[in-house]
């Protein structure tokens, strides 16, 4: 598949506040699909992208259940928070109807994306974070299609 680069920022954990809410306009009814090592903070940054959203709750990651389901009262929407680390074969992601998430218009947000193959979604966003240093990330932002 190709990508469109639309975005590269550099930022720290103090700025990431800032970074989402340049994000959200671009992610907003979007599949959009997460990749980065462990621990470059892919959680960190949906959770601020959730909490600039006013989700009620308390936003984990969703590693043990795959997926979370949070409401925003901002957008008056439903958001799809899918964490697919623990997926040993893609087949599973049939058993919870993922294929049924990945229609319509809803922001679906999904960690550990490079677990996909047949259920990736056309026309998502790939978000790439890189570590650059300890305290310090690069976010590129794409277009696939």
């Amino acid at each position: 598949m190709k990508s469109k680069l639309i975005l590269t920022k550099k930022y720290s954990l103090d700025e990431i506040e800032d970074l989402c809410f340049s994000l959200l306009p671009l992610l907003l009814g979007k599949k959009v699909l997460f990749y980065a090592p462990m621990g470059a903070g892919k959680t960190t940054l949906i959770k601020q992208l959730l909490r600039n959203l006013d989700i009620d709750g308390n936003v984990q990651s969703p590693t043990f259940s795959i997926l979370n389901e949070y409401f925003s009262k901002e957008i008056q929407d439903y958001i799809y928070h899918f964490d697919l680390y623990r997926i040993e074969k893609e087949e599973e992601l049939t058993q919870i109807g993922f294929e049924d998430y990945l229609d319509g218009n809803r922001t679906v947000l999904i960690e550990w994306a490079e677990r996909l193959e047949f259920f990736m979604p056309r026309d998502a966003l790939c978000i790439e974070i890189e570590i650059s240093s300890l305290n310090s990330r690069v976010v590129r932002v794409s277009n696939l299609h």
